[in-house]
Order: C-alpha cells, then structure tokens, then sequence
C-alpha cells in the first residue's frame, strides 16, 4: 500500500472552522510570510483562482483547481475526484508527468514623478476605467511610439486567460491560454473604428491621462485599485511569472469544453427541436 505524506496548510479563516481533529494536523498559511508550497489546490470558482495569483506576485506554486463556484471556467476538476487527483499530481519523482497550462500573466507599473513606482502582476487584466460622468481621455503607445488617442468610458488590457473575462463582456476575442499576447479593448469607445486589437508578447503598451475632467481608476484583477493621476504614466507588458494550472484532460481539451459548457459557445436552438 503507498503511502502519501503531506504537509497541509489552510488560511486562518479557513483552519478555524475545520473540525478539531482535522485542525490539529492542519497548519495555518500566512500569505507573503509562510514558506512557499510546492503546490496549491484550490476549492471554489475562477475568482479564487485570481486570488491565489495576487498572493504569489512572483513565482508561483503549480494549483489544482476543484471546481465549486458559479462558473468553473478555470476549474476543471470536480470535487469528487479531488483527492485522487491530488495524490496523482502530486511532485513526486515517481508521478507521471503532469499535465499543465502555462498561463501568462501582465506585468503593470504605474510610474509618478512624486512616489514609487507601484507594480502588480495580474492573470486575468488590468482594466482603466473613469469614474465620473465623463469619457476618459487616455494617450496610448507602443513600443514608444505614439499609437492612438483614447476616449471612452476605459480601456482594458487582458491575457489570453483574461480574454473571456471582463475582455469579452466588452467585446474582444477569445483567446487561446497557448498564445502569448496582450488582448487591448476599449470600453465602450466613443468612436466606431477603435476594435479590440491583440499585440504579441513582447510589445510594451504605455497609458497617459489627457487632460481627464473625471478621474481615471486602474483594477488589477478587479481586486487591488488605485487612481491615475495627472502626469503618472501606466506600462503594461507580459510578466515573467506565469501561473501554471493543472489540467484535467489537456490545456486545448479544457479550454474548448470550457468554452461549450459554462458559456454555451456559438449555440442556438435550431427550428423544429422539441
């Protein structure tokens, strides 16, 4: 018989309401002080999945994640077959070879001439968006070169993970997790050739305010939030910490039953179907 050992660790949230059996074997993870797991599973939907990703803001443990929200698009596991998924992606150098999704993240800075620089790495988008009645009036380049003035209600930047989230409500393509590149669609643009447009991965895309009458709000994640002021200048580029999940039949497989199965991709009921 084989025998696992584990060493098992939960928020303090969590490990507060496990049973007291299960709570004296368990350990409490305090996130950006804990040593880092060799790996994260993962009970809930596709916004838990974003959480972990904000708590590892450079290398990050592969995670296995269990379907158990309201979409479960990022979350191909069932809960049923949890632990013996567990035990078999487990690193172990008698495991088989795991089948992951590399999932790339972007990395965004916001530079100001009075503070810091603040930095955050997201895995679904980096959304601007105003927050008065007013459009927002943004200056966009790439690579440096000025590329197109901005007026809509915001802009956002996703990945290919990112890219049937808050990205495809407003109107992008679907990409593939596989391909490496920046999904860039505005928010309702008050123009009608400004389309969503994807840049390839290694294209560093820089934002300006013009002059906004309404403030500017920057989301990472839709999580972490913070004000673009005046003069700051915001660059988005891919980040060198991607985010691996644990696939359950292959990263295409995954993806395309996703797509059909949590969105209904491409379906209408044909006449004459009872």
């Amino acid at each position: 018989m084989m025998r696992y050992c584990f060493r098992v660790e939960v928020e303090a949230e969590v490990h507060g309401k496990l049973p007291e059996e299960i709570r004296e074997t368990t350990g409490v993870y305090v996130p950006f002080e804990s040593p880092q797991p060799a790996q994260i599973m993962t009970i809930g939907g596709d916004g838990l999945l974003l959480y972990v990703s904000t708590l590892f803001q450079k290398s990050c443990p592969p995670i296995l994640p269990i379907a158990g929200g309201s979409l479960g698009f990022l979350t191909p596991h069932s809960k049923s077959s949890a632990l013996s998924t567990l035990l078999s992606t487990s690193p172990s150098p008698t495991s088989p070879p795991t089948k992951l999704t590399l999932r790339m993240r972007l990395f965004v800075r916001i530079t100001s001439p009075t503070s810091p620089p603040f930095t955050f790495n997201v895995l679904n988008e980096c959304s601007l968006h105003r927050t008065s009645d007013y459009l927002t009036s943004l200056n966009l380049s790439v690579n440096s070169s000025p590329f197109a003035p901005v007026q809509a209600d915001g802009i956002i930047f996703a990945t290919p993970t990112g890219s049937t989230a808050y990205s495809m409500a407003a109107g992008s393509s679907v990409v593939h997790p596989g391909v490496a590149g920046i999904v860039v669609q505005p928010i309702c643009p008050h123009v009608l050739s400004f389309r969503g447009m994807v840049f390839p991965d290694y294209a560093v895309i820089e934002v300006t305010t013009n002059n906004n009458r309404g403030g500017v709000e920057v989301a990472f994640d839709g999580r972490e939030r913070r004000v673009l002021e005046e003069g700051e200048r915001l660059e988005v580029r891919m980040s060198k910490y991607p985010v691996a999940t644990v696939c359950n039949e292959g990263d295409t497989d995954d993806w395309v039953r996703g797509l059909s199965e949590c969105f209904g991709f491409n379906r209408r009921k044909l006449q004459g179907e009872d």
